[in-house]
């Protein structure tokens, strides 16, 4: 009888627990989907940014840009953020591709000749130089390597396009790099030195500026080592990373540095690192060393060495002992250790300063797609990228868009508590204002007339001012409004004031609606797309030029060159690698 009931509960029961499993299964399966993985350098993306692109793909970190090239080559990864060079060489291992810019840019600037003056000068000039560096391999591979390439020459017999013969259906189309890459960042190379004398008492800080703060002079790398080290600065921290201690070596080579490591093509002058030259490049790198600092690099107790940014500022701006006085590194990871209290915060800001030799070199960092990816799931990519980190459909590429979305989201974020707290500071500050800084206020008004219709023989400075002040806190996304607040902003000196509304500028900067300027905010590099450039250096820095200069990139000119990272094989890389390791190892 027993058995008879167990019989009939299970036969009731053991299907409902197949079903309820089978639900459940299909629950984990819908909630734990396959997300495709993208890839990025690590603390290179604000976490606002990633948290958005983590509701669809899967976000992976790496050190060096070799494991990302790794995950594009295995087909783990479907897009990332890796190096200018990397891009190139990827192109020519036909392993990332073309991109559609009218899904990231708007269907305007699909084509280079619009979509060029999105970019800074130095960016547009960087690209072209790439295009040059691809078109010098394709010209010269007598070994066939990439025989699936062919190239348009111009009238002269002159290359100036490429394409790839198995995946051109056009033989109208050619390409160029530009056509592969979303560029995202720049970083330029110079010097970064320790003015702070509480923790480095040892230096003779003042004489060092002295020398090196000469804006008529620009010097060459050598020269800008050896003052430092005559000023008692003898620890510092180096890139370890071959290629750029290579064109540091290269640099410092000798007077004819350029006949022996570069090579024109078109208009553009380009590194060629190869068998002839490239143990040169090394010796010379360890050379320089040690006549500039007089330290040999196998000191480690005077030199420190890392791969990471991060590690090179922290080893700059730590209030420690044997920790460096100077060191090369990028602007901006030198911007970062100028605004020392977001890192440390008993080490007061500012007290860095940043000199730029007159060769050097920038890297660019871009957005790549796999080839392997489907058109439906780029297109849905590329979406993800413009609405996240690009937005240009929201500003249009118009730095008075930008002005007026960030000071909308600013006065949204204004209580009432804050505007009063303000009024008052401002009040105070009008009625006791000392004579230099109303006079200076003065002229900046005047030279800003398309703004503001000032007479200074019937207007009263303090009742135009107030009411001025009236008006940007009713309104601050009317233009007039926020300039009028921009020239305060840059000529009054003391920002503890409440009505500079210093942290609810940084607040409006950290969590902006424009992916690309809270990005800043978060990685400090040097943005590609000018008019964000443009509104960074206007609005970030306030009237802190030295922040502005380590942020600036200069475009070359006759007296100061700015090269690009060469691409170089992989069998000439690793006779590279292995001499170099071979002559710097400790």
């Amino acid at each position: 009888m027993r058995s008879r009931i167990l019989k009939a509960i299970s036969l009731i029961f053991l299907p409902l627990v197949f079903i309820a499993l089978f639900l459940a299964f299909l629950v984990i399966k819908s909630t734990n989907q396959y997300r495709p993985s993208i890839y990025n350098y690590e603390s290179y993306l604000a976490p606002t940014i990633i948290n958005k692109l983590k509701s669809k793909y899967n976000f992976k970190e790496f050190k060096e840009v070799s494991e990302f090239t790794q995950a594009l080559l295995q087909d783990k990864a479907i897009a990332g953020i890796g190096s200018d060079f990397q891009a190139a060489q990827l192109i020519l291992d036909r392993k990332i591709q073309k991109i559609d810019f009218s899904l990231v840019y708007g269907e305007k600037y699909k084509d280079w000749k619009e979509r060029q003056f999105l970019y800074t000068p130095n960016v547009r000039e960087h690209i072209l130089r790439f295009d040059a560096l691809i078109l010098n391999i394709l010209e010269s591979d007598k070994s066939n390597k990439y025989k699936n390439f062919e190239i348009k020459k111009n009238k002269e017999g002159k290359p100036i396009a490429f394409r790839d013969k198995l995946n051109n259906n056009s033989k109208e189309v050619w390409d160029h790099f530009y056509d592969y890459i979303i560029p995202y960042f720049t970083q330029d190379k110079g010097i970064a030195y320790n003015i702070n004398p509480k923790t480095r008492p040892n230096l003779n800080i003042n004489n060092a500026i002295e020398k090196l703060d000469k804006n008529d002079k620009i010097f060459s790398w050598n020269e800008i080592l050896q003052i430092l080290s005559k000023n008692h600065y003898t620890h510092f921290g180096w890139t370890h990373a071959y290629l750029d201690n290579m064109m540091i070596g290269a640099f410092n080579s000798g007077e004819n540095w350029e006949k022996i490591f570069t090579k024109k093509i078109g208009d553009n002058k380009i590194f060629d690192f190869n068998e002839s030259n490239y143990k040169l490049a090394i010796d010379s790198f360890i050379n320089f060393v040690k006549n500039s600092t007089g330290n040999d690099i196998k000191n480690n107790k005077k030199h420190y060495f890392s791969g990471d940014g991060l590690e090179l500022l922290n080893h700059l701006i730590e209030p420690k002992t044997s920790r460096s006085d100077a060191s090369i590194m990028y602007n901006g990871d030198a911007l970062d250790a100028f605004y020392s209290e977001d890192n440390f915060q008993s080490v007061e800001s500012g007290l860095i300063r940043f000199i730029r030799p007159k060769n050097t070199y920038m890297l660019m960092d871009n957005w790549i797609i796999s080839k392997s990816l489907s058109k439906k799931e780029t297109t849905t990519f590329l979406k993800a990228i413009r609405d996240h980190v690009i937005n240009i459909d929201k500003h249009k590429n118009n730095i008075q868009n930008i002005e007026k979305i960030f000071f909308n989201q600013f006065k949204n974020n204004m209580t009432k508590q804050l505007k009063q707290s303000a009024e008052a500071s401002f009040f105070e500050t009008i009625h006791n204002i000392d004579k230099t800084l109303k006079n200076k206020l003065i002229q900046e008004f005047l030279k800003n007339k398309e703004f503001f219709n000032i007479n200074e023989k019937s207007t009263s400075f303090e009742e135009w001012n107030s009411k001025k002040f009236r008006e940007f806190l009713k309104n601050p996304t009317i233009q007039e409004n926020y300039e009028w607040f921009l020239i305060w902003r840059n000529n009054y000196q003391d920002h503890n004031e409440a009505f500079l509304f210093d942290d609810l500028m940084s607040d409006a900067f950290a969590n902006s609606e424009i992916g690309s300027i809270s990005n800043f905010d978060y990685v400090s590099y040097t943005p590609t797309e000018k008019v964000i450039y443009d509104f960074i250096k206007k609005w970030y820095f306030g009237s802190n030029k030295v922040a502005i200069s380590i942020f600036d990139q200069p475009e070359s000119n006759n007296n100061y060159q700015v090269f690009s990272y060469p691409i170089i094989d992989n069998n000439l890389r690793t006779k590279i690698i292995t001499y170099y390791y071979e002559k710097t190892k400790s």
